[in-house]
């Protein structure tokens, strides 16, 4: 195919269009991804809003990042691997923070400077 079926759709050349888009997406390559989009497409990614294909290249983790993040959350993995009590642990000091943070809200509602955070029932 020379180029990417174009309006006006049938069910078959927009099922076509469909698949050559997921196929885009899923190939995780930034810059075929970004000639998807139009050269002044605006995205939003949480509260950064780029405009135009450069900037959309540059949302893409660079393949650093990507080994960085995987070296991470293979270490991660390991650590609670070798210490089983690790999970329970972090559990634990999570829970200790939802408290504190509950009775924070609780306090600055009292002096008037916040809303009273729901009693955690268990």
């Amino acid at each position: 195919m020379d180029r990417p079926p174009l309006p006006p759709f049938t069910r078959e050349t927009a099922v076509q269009k469909v698949r050559l888009a997921e196929d885009v997406w899923n190939s995780r390559d930034p810059k075929r991804v970004s000639l998807a989009y139009t050269p002044d497409s605006r995205w939003r990614n949480r509260s950064e809003f780029p405009q135009g294909r450069e900037q959309i290249v540059a949302l893409f983790p660079n393949d650093k990042e990507k080994a960085l993040r995987q070296a991470a959350t293979s270490q991660f993995d390991n650590i609670v691997r070798k210490c089983p009590g690790a999970e329970a642990q972090a559990k634990a000091i999570h829970d200790k923070s939802q408290a504190v943070s509950a009775e924070i809200q609780n306090a600055l509602a009292k002096v008037g400077k916040g809303k009273p955070s729901p009693s955690k029932k268990n």
